[in-house]
């Protein structure tokens, strides 16, 4: 295992952690202890890990404004990835949610493996910095384009009528772009991610340089064998993602 829960880790601007080419057996945790939460000024870099259970990041701050906050492009992780809350004390997440995954930066898995779940519940992604291929929209806050995901995939909630609302678990924030070109999922969980007003993808974010970006959503040869969530499975939900959707990637 590699354990680096509560650690602090700084160089703003390079690599703060570079874990890139590792081989784990079990699981890499960069998650709190308890009210400290992990935290990494400068780039977290997992790229092309092989790690053998799961990857714990519930409650870590990774933060690299303008640049890439964690990548783990090309990695293989055979079981879940925990990019939301987490609290080993016992103390529920709804009752702290400065203790969610917190990112300001780009954050990476393109082409990364998934043998289970991609959990990004109550995540908070941010990344204003200009798109370089056209400077009036954001680049990606959440990268996960090629990734293959076998199970589920959680950018939102799974509310049931019998249940009513999850108190629990909420949204991702994505304040950024969404990229999910040629993504393989088995099941899309996306109950609040579009027209939440307070949480999901947002339309625009400001960058530092005083100027405000649209949040894209890319969808091209993003595939899914199934949504789950009675909200989720209505016509009207589906068509709140073409309201993000934008062409000028094809113009």
């Amino acid at each position: 295992e590699m354990r680096c829960n509560g650690g602090t880790f700084s160089n703003p601007g390079s690599v703060a952690l570079d874990g890139g080419t590792i081989d784990v057996k079990g699981s890499v945790f960069l998650q709190n202890v308890g009210a400290r939460p992990f935290e990494a000024r400068g780039l977290v870099r997992l790229f092309t890990a092989r790690i053998g259970q799961h990857l714990y990041c519930g409650g870590g701050r990774f933060l690299n404004p303008g640049g890439e906050a964690l990548n783990c492009e090309g990695g293989r992780i055979a079981g879940c990835v925990f990019l939301n809350a987490c609290d080993p004390n016992g103390v529920e997440a709804k009752d702290r949610p400065g203790l969610a995954f917190q990112a300001d930066g780009k954050v990476t898995f393109v082409g990364v493996y998934v043998g289970l779940q991609f959990n990004c519940q109550w995540g908070r992604f941010r990344n204003a910095a200009p798109d370089r291929s056209n400077g009036a929209y954001a680049d990606a806050a959440l990268q996960l384009s090629t990734a293959v995901i076998v199970d589920t995939l959680f950018l939102g909630v799974d509310r049931q009528s019998a249940q009513g609302e999850d108190p629990d678990n909420q949204p991702a924030t994505i304040e950024g772009g969404l990229d999910l070109t040629a993504t393989t999922v088995r099941v899309l969980v996306d109950d609040g991610l579009m027209g939440d007003a307070q949480r999901g993808l947002r339309p625009t974010v400001d960058g530092q340089d005083g100027r405000t970006r649209a949040c894209n959503l890319t969808l091209d040869l993003f595939s899914y064998e199934r949504v789950k969530g009675e909200r989720a499975c209505k016509a009207r939900d589906r068509k709140d993602w073409n309201c993000y959707k934008t062409d000028w990637l094809q113009s």
